[in-house]
């Protein structure tokens, strides 16, 4: 894909969906840090509360995560930061996860599983795990069985009895593991997705995709978890497969590989592996609002943008920002010089709206067509030909419009084409299920994006929600939206938003007549 070329989209699509049932609103964390520990747990990759004990505890690797080295520790302190030890046990090589079942304290270290006395506060059981290459996390089951996570060899290892067997015999990189009433909740690192695992039935199921480098995780009240991410990222995450970013900490250079939560303080513990430290957060758990998102204007305007390097064409001079990134779609500013690419098998469907400048593209088999501003069109996956950015004395400048999950074969119409100019000026409209104070017009049905535009006579709405993710552009007229808890935001000719699935408030909208609307989602899958 050559990303130089993401001309987001400029549509909207704007499922609105009056409902009459009120929804209690998703409660989500807001963490306020409490306190950390200076950088004396080395390479701490899992942290751990013992309820019983009121311990805290962590596994630290310090060597390489691979190496048999011996370097490797568990540390403990107590629940409030006091009374470390960094090094309360040794002769460990590189332990990763840990869990507790009675009196003992179990970790993972590479392709075994190390048993730890509480009381005694000392090693008395090494058991090797036959055929892993490289275990992660470990817990356990009440009845003691404990589970680990193989993620260099992709499977899933069941201990009874210190028998060690095989209870997944493929699963792709498993990382976290959590038992949870008959089943595990497992988050795999390479296709960024939080499992479960049925201990009855053996069978796996996703729950939540597209969250990056996940790794560590803890349970929360109200049926849902936090995630934690390589890369310094927690996620709250509910059982209907909500998601939400809580924490980001990539620019103070801390990683987040694993995750303890104290029920009876709210308190979050998080590891920092190179950190070397951990750290403890206040969790308050309050509503979750959901507001619309205006876009940058500035960024539209061609303002703030980075210059970025095209692999597919590394010589292009190329500036680009992202002005969203939610689960179903992703916006983009791109500005480039003027340039010519040739596409034998263009590897996206993209919607475009054309800022400046103007786009020349010649399909391999019809005519060249241009494209100047203010113009709304579509490119098909599979598209073949010349594709031509010309910003005259400037440059070239775009807003376009991805699906985040695509379909894999291409369109079997390889063409590109622009939105309708006469239903965007508002003529001959279709009226929307026999009504004639709202109007729909589906501009294209692409096999990923569905562009339409959509009118209505001025009305207000109390109390609805939007079940689709949307970019929403207001070709005349205004909307006024206030999400239950938010603030009120206003949105006019000219304007782009995006109102994000979940979305509960209220919709006021304004026109000479009709407030009319282009819209952009996600195509609904057919099945």
């Amino acid at each position: 894909m050559q990303k130089a070329f993401l001309s987001l989209l400029l549509g909207l699509f704007l499922c609105l969906q009056l409902t009459g049932q009120k929804q209690s609103p998703t409660l989500i964390p807001k963490l306020t840090l409490k306190w950390e520990t200076d950088s004396i747990f080395p390479t701490v990759e899992s942290v751990l509360y013992d309820a019983n004990s009121k311990y805290i505890y962590t596994a630290n690797i310090e060597g390489h995560f691979m190496k048999k080295d011996g370097q490797g520790s568990v540390g403990r302190m107590r629940a409030d930061g006091t009374e470390v030890q960094a090094d309360w046990i040794t002769g460990l090589n590189a332990p990763t996860g840990l869990c507790i079942q009675g009196n003992f304290l179990y970790t993972t270290d590479i392709d075994e599983v190390v048993a730890i006395d509480l009381q005694k506060g000392q090693i008395i059981r090494r058991l090797p795990i036959q055929g892993a290459e490289a275990l992660n996390d470990i817990c356990a089951d009440p009845e003691g069985t404990l589970y680990c996570s193989d993620t260099g060899g992709n499977k899933v290892f069941q201990v009874r009895d210190s028998k060690s067997s095989i209870l997944i015999d493929s699963i792709d990189t498993p990382n976290g593991l959590l038992w949870q009433e008959g089943k595990l909740v497992i988050t795999q690192w390479t296709p960024q997705i939080l499992s479960q695992y049925d201990l009855k039935t053996r069978k796996l199921q996703q729950l939540v995709g597209r969250i990056p480098w996940i790794d560590g995780l803890a349970a929360i009240p109200e049926n849902a978890w936090i995630t934690a991410s390589w890369g310094g990222l927690l996620h709250h995450v509910t059982s209907d497969g909500e998601k939400t970013m809580i924490l980001d900490t990539r620019e103070e250079g801390l990683q987040a590989p694993d995750v303890s939560y104290i029920p009876t303080t709210n308190t979050l513990l998080v590891a920092t592996f190179d950190g070397d430290k951990i750290r403890a957060f206040d969790v308050d758990f309050t509503p979750k609002i959901i507001n619309p998102i205006p876009l940058d204007p500035a960024a539209i305007s061609g303002l703030g943008l980075k210059k970025v390097t095209s692999a597919a064409d590394p010589d292009r001079l190329l500036f680009q920002k992202r002005l969203y990134q939610g689960e179903e779609i992703s916006v983009f500013i791109v500005a480039s010089e003027t340039k010519t690419a040739n596409w034998e098998d263009y590897s996206i469907e993209e919607f475009i709206y054309v800022i400046n400048g103007r786009a020349r593209l010649k399909p391999a088999t019809e005519a060249e067509r241009f494209y100047y501003p203010g113009d709304f069109f579509w490119v098909p996956k599979g598209y073949q030909g010349e594709w031509e950015t010309q910003g005259g004395n400037s440059f070239y400048h775009e807003l376009s419009v991805i699906a985040n999950e695509r379909t894999n074969p291409s369109s079997l119409d390889p063409r590109p084409a622009i939105m309708d100019k006469a239903k965007m000026a508002g003529i001959d409209l279709t009226p929307d299920r026999d009504q004639t104070r709202s109007f729909l017009d589906i501009l294209q049905h692409g096999q990923d994006l569905n562009i339409s535009t959509q009118s209505e006579a001025p009305r207000t709405l109390e109390n609805f929600q939007n079940n689709r993710e949307q970019l929403i552009y207001i070709v005349a007229g205004a909307v006024t939206l206030q999400a239950k808890g938010g603030d009120s935001m206003h949105f006019q000719t000219g304007d782009f938003f995006v109102l994000p699935k979940g979305f509960i408030g209220s919709w006021q909208s304004e026109g000479h007549k009709l407030l009319r609307t282009l819209r952009v989602e996600k195509t609904k899958s057919e099945r």
